[in-house]
């Protein structure tokens, strides 16, 4: 066994290393991506929403987005005449195929209309044409929401919706109503019959029974892609009773809400909704029952100075959902659901000619509402005390207005983006969540891993040594003598070294394990903890990016990085140690190159550092434009602006994008200059050990040794700057999860015994109560002073625009008496506990 021929199979070997070692991350990528396909499949071949043409502009099918110029992106601070809007025409929609003049049903058997937008499954009824006067009609419709339903949701519905009229759908909870205007927008599976709307006159806005809201400015919310006028913009707001609500607001109606309206009450958000399809030049106006979240006063306010005096004058259709049937005599429909069926249907002297029971009894309930209306309408009182909420909520924002014009009205605060290097705080904490004792371990049995496969290798450099000394005087005995020490000494190494592999490994998998599930913990407790205040600032986008991105990156892989980074880190210091070793020369060459190797580590891992931090940020977007446009899909299918939407997410997606475009650029940056690093540390170990080999200095076998070691400092080198990078940038997602586990939470530890049988009675008694939603905002209750007797019901009136649900982050100096026990001062938050209550206390 010669020096040749043993370092060349060694070099060889050491060439299989990384390969056999990302062989099993390779298997798992594998297995990984076959059950992402599977699911994405499954996905991917679920129902859709029905795609055939009922008179309406088609949806969009996301295969036309490339290098169209996308309508309806004006910016809302666009000011443009009102004489230059035009109601564009829909008649040059493109004509589909019908089957038996019945949509969706061919011989009793029903089409997949729902599965694909494919033009195969679409089919119109084209010579269907619609009465003169008619903006919508059903005939023969049955609806269900699942397709494997054997009993359709909505039965039998022939309807005509008279165009530029009102029409009125009532009936009781559950009996259909909502159901009924989610089959004529296309929401609903059709079993059979047909739904078609006048050509002319298509375009739909709709009013969601639980109002959707973006976050943007409230404008925003209202214009909702449209081209802003300012007249007509004033004209909805006006109608919709909004004028108030914009005078308390910082900025108007420049002001930021929230995700899903988090900063408004449920009216301001009900009539946000409204005057969206109030200004939005549709031909038909939906709305689902949008009185229901309002008072009196802004309701008929709505209904009159809305409905009658701006959209019925525009001579547009509007189909109304509601409960307030005092208002039926204004409607020129009605239709009456009971049980999925249309009862009955035709104007109110119709109904009572007809159906005299049921006309009977909606006027006895309609004379209740009036009774109550009537008190509502006298009580004075509380007019004026919602003029005095809109004033003290006006001066609280004045006093408070410490922010820039750039800043005012804004709500969700900027994401946070840490500056410069990792904070070695952050590496600690990841050490403290694996727990020391372990994290100690590891790196131990990983150096301790590094020196027995150095020892191993010099053991057979001074084995092959050995057989280059044996000559025809040594005798079978002394040789087998020889090599059966050798060939134990070196069995003995490797198993050692196979060991401490193992354990090394174990040691870090367990010690991640332990990390990611303390972290978890802690994040999730910590959020949950939260005050309401952050939940109002922060996108829900955001809180799930913490959970799902940067989590699965301390999960999956941020400590398999490590790991390969400290075996890289190793291997490096290993090939330089062996070189000074054998020739201590080595050690004063090598200075250059280390200097000219900090250098581009530097420049690298700064800018990698930075880019991923960047990536991170524009992640969140992504998340929450998703999420925001999941909770509306059925508002923004309606109103026909799906490609907005879409172009939108696009748009995020690019600009998340660009980040990891540039985090590749800069590893093939690193890579070229590393790879010429690395070469002239191999030509410097071989000059150096060739020349003393030459000299007589050296034995061959050492030279041997370390040219095999200095040819992996190449790669070594490579991977040690790019996983020291691809730490810091996973140490980012640990960066940003620590901060969230370090937010101002809910305190609960426990401040007083109570009997456990606490409270046995309901007697609750407030004094002085003052509540805000932060430390920094004024409050909005002032001195409240109640008390509630055990066994009292007691309901709060929430009156739109009022403070009835009040969730405080902050309670100022007040007293609470609950069953005689009096719960502490300056309390955010109470709950009983076994022997103690929990408060939270500042």
């Amino acid at each position: 066994m010669s020096p040749e021929l043993v370092f060349a199979a060694l070099a060889l070997f050491n060439q299989l290393q990384e390969p056999l070692r990302h062989l099993p991350m390779a298997v798992l990528y594998t297995v990984n991506a076959t059950i992402s396909l599977k699911r994405l499949e499954k996905f991917f071949i679920a129902t859709e929403i029905e795609s055939y043409d009922d008179g309406r502009v088609p949806l969009s099918t996301g295969e036309d987005e490339d290098g169209v110029m996308l309508d309806g992106m004006a910016s809302s601070k666009q000011e443009v005449e009102e004489s230059d809007f035009r109601i564009t025409s829909n008649s040059d929609r493109q004509q589909l195929v019908v089957t038996d003049g019945v949509l969706g049903y061919d011989g009793g058997h029903h089409h997949n209309l729902y599965g694909t937008f494919d033009t195969e499954t679409t089919f119109v009824n084209e010579m269907a044409k619609l009465p003169h006067g008619v903006a919508i009609k059903i005939s023969n419709g049955n609806f269900s929401w699942d397709s494997s339903a054997g009993r359709p949701i909505l039965s039998d519905i022939n309807v005509e919706i008279p165009a530029g009229k009102l029409t009125m759908i009532v009936g009781i909870v559950g009996s259909g109503k909502s159901s009924l205007l989610s089959a004529i927008l296309g929401e609903m599976i059709t079993t059979s019959g047909t739904v078609l709307f006048d050509r002319e006159k298509s375009k739909v806005s709709y009013g969601a029974q639980k109002a959707w809201i973006q976050n943007a400015t409230l404008r925003e919310n209202i214009v909702f892609g449209e081209p802003f006028y300012n007249e007509r913009y004033h004209t909805v707001i006006k109608a919709c009773a909004l004028q108030p609500d914009l005078d308390i607001l910082p900025a108007g109606d420049m002001t930021e809400i929230g995700g899903k309206g988090i900063n408004l009450s449920g009216g301001q958000k009900q009539r946000v909704s409204i005057a969206r399809a109030f200004y939005n030049r549709s031909d038909i106006v939906i709305l689902d029952d949008p009185l229901a979240a309002l008072d009196v006063h802004v309701g008929s306010h709505v209904l009159y100075e809305g409905i009658i005096n701006l959209l019925l004058r525009e001579n547009r259709t509007v189909l109304l959902v509601t409960h307030q049937l005092q208002y039926l005599n204004y409607a020129d429909k009605v239709i009456a659901m009971e049980n999925g069926k249309i009862l009955r249907q035709g104007n109110l002297t119709d109904i009572k000619k007809h159906e005299p029971a049921l006309y009977a009894e909606w006027m006895k309930t309609i004379t209740l509402i009036s009774e109550s209306d009537r008190e509502s309408a006298s009580d004075e009182d509380t007019i004026e005390e919602r003029r005095k909420l809109l004033q003290s909520i006006s001066k609280s924002t004045e006093k408070n207005g410490k922010v820039t014009d750039g800043e005012e009205g804004k709500l969700i605060e900027k994401e946070e983006r840490e500056r410069g290097s990792v904070s070695w705080r952050v590496y600690w904490a990841y050490v403290k969540a694996m727990y020391i004792p372990m994290a100690v371990l590891t790196l131990f049995l990983l150096a301790a891993q590094a020196a027995a496969m150095m020892g191993r290798n010099f053991w057979l450099s001074i084995w092959s040594d050995s057989t280059e000394n044996i000559d025809n005087s040594t005798t079978q005995e002394e040789y087998n003598a020889e090599l059966q020490y050798y060939l134990v000494g070196y069995t003995v190494i490797s198993l050692v070294y196979i060991l401490l592999t193992a354990a090394a490994s174990g040691s870090l998998a367990i010690s991640a394990i332990l990390a990611a599930k303390r972290l978890h913990i802690n994040l999730l407790r910590n959020i949950i903890n939260a005050p309401m205040r952050f939940f109002d600032t922060t996108p829900t986008g955001r809180v799930l990016n913490r959970f799902s991105n940067d989590t699965n990156t301390i999960d999956q892989r941020l400590w398999q990085t490590l790991t390969l980074f400290l075996m890289a880190t190793l291997q490096v210091l290993s090939v330089i140690v062996v070189n000074i070793i054998i020739v201590p020369i080595f050690a004063l060459l090598i200075i250059p190159v280390v200097i000219a190797f900090c250098i581009v580590q530097k420049f690298y891992i700064t800018t990698s550092r930075e880019l991923q931090r960047l990536e991170s940020v524009t992640t969140s977007p992504v998340f929450a434009h998703f999420l925001e446009t999941l909770g509306g899909l059925s508002t923004i299918r309606a109103y026909r602006c799906e490609r907005r939407f879409r172009a939108e997410l696009s748009g995020k997606i690019d600009y998340n994008n660009v980040a990891c475009t540039y985090v590749i650029y800069t590893t093939r940056w690193v890579y070229i200059r590393l790879e010429t690093i690395g070469t002239i540390v191999v030509f410097m170990s071989a000059m150096t050990t060739l020349i003393s080999c030459t000299l007589g200095v050296l034995e061959p076998s050492f030279v041997g040794l370390a040219i095999t070691y200095a040819l992996s400092i190449s790669f070594q080198l490579n991977m040690s700057v790019r996983l020291l990078a691809d730490t810091e940038m996973q140490m980012n997602a640990m960066e940003r999860v620590e901060y969230y586990t370090h937010i101002d939470s809910e305190q609960y530890e426990g401040v007083q015994l109570v009997p456990t049988s606490w409270p046995d009675n309901g007697n609750i008694v407030m004094e002085n109560l003052s509540v805000n939603y932060a430390s920094d905002l004024e409050p909005v209750l002032h001195n409240v002073n109640l008390h509630i007797k055990s066994g009292q019901k007691v309901n709060i009136l929430n009156l739109d625009c009022s403070i009835s649900g009040t969730q405080p982050s902050i309670l100022l100096p007040h007293k609470i008496i609950v069953n005689q026990i009096c719960l502490p001062l300056h309390c955010k938050t109470r709950h009983h506990h076994g022997y103690l209550l929990k408060s939270s206390c500042t």
